[in-house]
């Protein structure tokens, strides 16, 4: 992936982000902002390391009165700042952008108040600053469900998605999936396509491809969705399968632990099916539902009993 510059920050017209000084190419490498109030008051001596700082207008009119903005930006010359971002339009005096330009950290200005483009820059640089990579496999929101099909190719991941959206669920991408994880642990998924265009198209052995979003509507498909469970299709001959359920194991997307369930493809087995029954358990278990557990204890009331009878 191409670093991310200042050029792009500016061409993405939700941030509204307009270059007042310096060099539009300044490579951009954190998803941190910082508004330098207590810097400015001498509360402290410095800003945290690797920042975007972001001045209010209460900052950028601090900055008007003071005599010195070269004395305060010296400050900041080892603390790697990418740029400075101006909130509500308020522009900074030109000594200032003269001071950073020699700094060479590029000065932006938008129209959006402070909490807004926060917000929005921040969901965007932790977006495209993520951790990803593109995987084999298909991706579908079953109930709302993430759940990730892998396994060899010709198992049948796309025969299952396309069933599942027959039934009215969402695809997300089939064959190559782009994962990226998100802070807190997640691991949102969207379609490894090359383009717009083919996103949505599905192969399938012996009919070729298929336009979803075409054939089955708007309601047939999703752009992204957090994975919450990988769903692993493996032919019958493998080793044992885990028949009762009680727990389910664990495989890692980019370093984050997901459940994972390895399910046997038989013939004439409807395994669609199947993975909404998934699905459904696995909101059930989000509720702290366990039917498991019930199953366990009938088991071990029913052991009981039969040694009380045996003892007595």
């Amino acid at each position: 992936m191409d670093p991310l510059r200042v050029k792009d920050l500016i061409e993405k017209d939700f941030l509204k982000l307009r270059l007042l000084t310096g060099r539009d190419d300044k490579i951009i490498f954190t998803t941190e902002i910082y508004i330098p109030g207590l810097f400015l008051s001498g509360k402290i001596n410095n800003v945290p390391d690797n920042v975007i700082l972001l001045f209010t207008p209460i900052e950028c009119r601090f900055i008007g009165k003071m005599r010195s903005q070269r004395k305060l930006l010296g400050k900041l010359k080892d603390r790697h700042i990418p740029v400075f971002i101006f909130s509500d339009d308020c522009s900074p005096p030109e000594r200032f952008k003269k001071v950073a330009d020699e700094m060479d950290i590029p000065v932006l200005i938008t129209s959006h108040n402070s909490t807004r483009i926060t917000l929005l820059l921040g969901d965007y640089l932790r977006f495209i600053l993520a951790r990803r990579q593109k995987i084999h496999g298909t991706l579908v929101d079953v109930f709302g469900v993430g759940i990730l099909f892998k396994g060899e190719s010709g198992v049948g991941k796309s025969e299952c998605a396309l069933d599942l959206v027959r039934k009215g669920h969402r695809l997300v991408g089939d064959d190559f999936i782009e994962i990226i994880a998100y802070p807190e642990g997640k691991i949102l998924g969207r379609s490894g396509a090359p383009s717009s265009e083919t996103r949505f198209l599905m192969e399938l052995r012996g009919v070729g491809f298929i336009d979803i979003l075409k054939s089955y509507g708007v309601a047939s498909v999703e752009e992204t969705k957090f994975v919450d469970m990988v769903v692993e299709l493996k032919s019958v001959e493998d080793r044992p399968f885990d028949r009762l359920g009680f727990e389910f194991e664990k495989t890692e997307l980019l370093g984050v632990e997901i459940p994972y369930v390895r399910l046997p493809v038989i013939p004439g087995k409807n395994i669609s099916t199947v993975v909404e029954s998934l699905a459904l358990k696995y909101l059930i278990r989000r509720m702290g539902s366990r039917p498991e557990k019930l199953i366990e204890e009938i088991f071990i009331d029913r052991l009981k009993g039969k040694d009380d009878k045996e003892t007595s």
